[in-house]
């Protein structure tokens, strides 16, 4: 299992910079730098799924933040309702939603399945 989570719409680095530009020690665009990676996160590693609690229970192996590695990034998952913020919006078997509980806030992950029409 692998999950990368980012803000939408991020700010860009100049078109010119490059990974090696922004890996550089004293790389003129370091505020964007912070900005950008203050609102990302990437971990992964093996997963299991709790039926009965309707946990995904993340063991995580390798992160961006090292000390979540060797901890669990437990999940509470959903089919089937669509829900934004405090709204829900829809029901149907083809979303599943993810969420986690940071007091004081629950962010929520939603996939939705779109259908598409052969020709």
């Amino acid at each position: 299992m692998s999950a990368t989570l980012s803000s939408s719409n991020p700010e860009l680095f100049s078109n010119s910079a490059n990974m090696a530009d922004v890996m550089k020690p004293g790389y003129p665009e370091t505020d964007t730098m912070i900005k950008r990676w203050t609102n990302y996160i990437s971990y992964a590693g093996t997963y299991d799924i709790d039926i009965q609690n309707q946990h995904v229970i993340h063991h995580v192996a390798v992160s961006m933040f090292p000390n979540n590695v060797g901890h669990d990034q437990v999940r509470a998952y959903k089919f089937g309702t669509e829900i934004v913020g405090n709204t829900t919006i829809g029901v149907g078997v083809d979303t599943l939603q993810l969420s986690a509980t940071f007091l004081p806030q629950t962010h929520v992950l939603l996939w939705k399945r779109e259908v598409v029409q052969q020709h």
